[in-house]
C-alpha cells in the first residue's frame, strides 16, 4: 500500500469516527491528520479501540488544536441534537451554547433560501458571497425579504474586446418568524466575523 493510500484511508477512518462521536455538523475540518487522530482515537495509541496504524504522542501544538476542536464539535453537536436537525453552520462554542439554551428562538430564526431551511448565519454568508448589501433589502409579499445580488459575467457585445459586467439578480428569503429573523439580521456582524471562507 502506498503512503498516499494509507494517509487517505486513515483520514477516512478518523472522519468516520469523529462523525459518529459528534453527529449533526456540516463540516469537520482539522488542520492535519495528527489532529484528526487525536480527536478520533485520543492522544495515546490504543490498539483495542484504534483501527489505524500506531502513532506517536502528538506535539503540544496539535494536542492544543485537537482539544479546541473537540470542545467546538461537542458544543455544536449538542445544539444539533437539541434542535433535532443537522446544522448548516459551525458556530463558536459560546454561540452554540447560547443557541442551545434558547433553542426555540434559534429554530424560529431559520428561513427558506432556494427552497431549503437555513440558519441566519448560513444565509448571511450566502448573501455576502453573492455580493448582496445586507443593509438594503425589500420586503415583498408580506413575509419575503428580497436582496439584490450581483455576479460578474463576460460581456461579448464587442467580440474583439470582451469585458466583464455586473449581472444583478434577486434572492428571496422567507423567514419562519419575521421578527426573529430581522433581529438575527441586525446581529449579522457577529455571524460574519465567525465565517471562514
Amino acid at each position: 500500500m502506498s503512503i498516499i493510500t494509507k494517509i487517505m484511508r486513515e483520514r477516512a477512518d478518523c472522519s468516520k469516527v469523529i462523525k459518529s462521536k459528534y453527529p449533526g455538523l456540516p463540516k469537520y475540518e482539522c488542520p492535519n491528520l495528527e489532529v484528526l487522530k487525536i480527536i478520533a482515537f485520543g492522544s495515546v495509541y490504543d490498539e483495542s479501540t484504534c483501527t489505524i496504524s500506531p502513532y506517536s504522542y502528538p506535539s503540544e501544538e496539535n494536542l492544543a488544536a485537537a482539544n479546541e476542536l473537540i470542545d467546538l464539535f461537542d458544543a455544536n453537536s449538542r445544539l444539533s441534537l437539541k434542535i433535532n436537525k443537522t446544522l448548516d453552520w459551525v458556530y463558536t462554542i459560546e454561540d452554540a451554547r447560547k443557541f442551545e439554551e434558547n433553542f426555540e428562538a434559534f429554530i424560529n430564526s431559520y428561513a427558506l433560501l432556494n427552497g431549503e431551511e437555513h440558519s441566519p448565519a448560513f444565509i448571511i454568508s450566502y448573501l455576502k458571497n453573492h455580493n448582496a448589501d445586507l443593509k438594503n433589502y425589500n420586503i415583498v409579499a408580506e413575509k419575503t425579504f428580497r436582496f439584490s445580488c450581483w455576479r460578474k459575467e463576460l460581456d461579448f457585445t464587442d467580440k474583439w474586446s470582451p469585458n466583464t459586467k455586473r449581472v444583478y439578480y434577486d434572492v428571496d428569503i422567507i423567514p419562519c418568524n419575521k421578527n426573529t429573523f430581522f433581529k438575527a439580521l441586525e446581529d449579522c456582524d457577529s455571524y460574519i466575523k465567525n465565517y471562514q471562507i
